[in-house]
């Protein structure tokens, strides 16, 4: 692991870079942290230029992250990322949907779409049935 003064010389160093031509345009870059331990991320946490937004990625999958995003750096996109469960207690398991829905056709109504499709069979797709019943 590195330490944060070796970071902060190699991103000098890349400054000293851009800085040789001001005004090129560059495409917007991003400085990336992707983590394990919960202690890194609180330590980016503290030395991460603030204010800083926090999200929850995919919240719904098994699977998310937490990232970390320092909002002030416009110039780059700075942010740490680390797996949920890294950092949070799972408190209760997601659940499958479970839905209840209202029958679409009284019993009545099913039998008789039924019977019309049983006496003409050659009519049972592409909407034949709707037709069927404006005929009838």
């Amino acid at each position: 692991m590195a330490k944060a003064k070796d970071v902060a010389v190699e991103l000098r160093r890349i400054a000293d870079s851009l800085e040789q031509e001001p005004d090129a345009e560059v495409e917007r870059p991003s400085l990336a942290w992707f983590l394990r331990e919960k202690e890194s991320m609180q330590t980016l946490a503290r030395i991460l230029p603030h204010p800083l937004k926090k999200d929850v990625e995919d919240p719904a999958r098994s699977f998310s992250s937490v990232k970390i995003t320092a909002e002030s750096c416009m110039a780059i996109n700075v942010y740490a990322s680390i797996e949920r469960s890294r950092i949070c207690k799972l408190v209760r398991p997601a659940q499958p949907a479970e839905y209840e829905c209202e029958p679409l056709l009284s019993e009545d109504e099913e039998e008789a779409l039924l019977a019309l499709v049983y006496k003409h069979p050659q009519r049972r797709h592409s909407g034949s049935v709707q037709r069927d019943a404006e005929e009838g």
